[in-house]
């Protein structure tokens, strides 16, 4: 452990031997990565049980959206319920994050899912979402570091075609 010359606290062995060497970015960014992938597979997890507990640790507390979406989420597999596609959630992040300031960074992804249809106990469709755009499922991760570990903030969509939508 220790804090790193970038003020960040460290718990790996790897960053501190790259401290050492000069590599304090690259192992940034890796600890960042690793973070990052595991939320994507718990999140991917947790839409295939209704078990968010591990995804929810890599989130911030201020990341609202994505709590009412496992809160959804959950309570629909606790009625006996069950999502069909959650499984299939691909997240291909692109170029390096990008430090905005103030210990936030951002990062590009794109995200490819085929569809998702939300069941409930009885058997009958609730809902069903349809990616009828497949190419334009790019989104925009904002996320910091809090001492001990990477949270991510937000993720908001990109529309590749216009304006960027809030929704």
């Amino acid at each position: 452990g220790g804090v790193s010359s970038c003020g960040f606290l460290w718990s790996c062995a790897e960053c501190s031997e790259a401290e050492d060497g000069g590599g304090v970015y690259e192992c940034f960014v890796r600890g960042m990565t690793k973070s990052v992938k595991a939320w994507t597979e718990w999140r991917n997890y947790g839409l295939q049980t209704g078990d968010f507990k591990e995804a929810y640790k890599y989130i911030s507390k201020n990341f609202t959206d994505e709590q009412k979406t496992y809160d959804f989420d959950t309570r629909l597999y606790k009625k006996g319920g069950w999502i069909v596609g959650g499984d299939v959630h691909g997240y291909e992040f692109h170029g390096e994050p990008i430090n905005h300031g103030g210990g936030k960074y951002k990062w590009k992804f794109f995200m490819a899912w085929p569809h998702l249809i939300y069941i409930e106990a009885d058997g009958e469709h609730y809902k069903e979402v349809i990616n009828k755009d497949y190419e334009n499922n790019w989104y925009m991760m904002t996320l910091h570091h809090d001492g001990n570990r990477w949270l991510i903030d937000s993720v908001e969509f990109l529309d590749m075609k216009g304006e960027k939508n809030d929704e």
